[in-house]
């Protein structure tokens, strides 16, 4: 799943900022780890353990340009 949502997470990021595409992934994952925590089916499983999977690519994708932006050159 994060290799699916790592290229539009990248764009996204460029559109709305860095930081607020990783808290739109982390919100996201959040809500999917709820959703699978509270999920009665097998079904309602795996269709939350896609919208945890969208949230982690969102973040996971953003995560080495956070890294390189904060870093300095030395």
């Amino acid at each position: 799943m994060i290799a699916l949502v790592a290229i539009p997470a990248g764009i996204i990021a460029d559109k709305v900022g860095l930081k607020r595409a990783i808290g739109i992934g982390a919100i996201i994952a959040c809500i999917g780890a709820v959703l699978k925590g509270t999920s009665s089916s097998y079904s309602t499983l795996l269709i939350f353990s896609i919208v945890f999977g969208l949230g982690m690519g969102f973040t996971f994708a953003n995560l080495p340009k956070l890294a390189r932006s904060c870093s300095s050159i030395q």
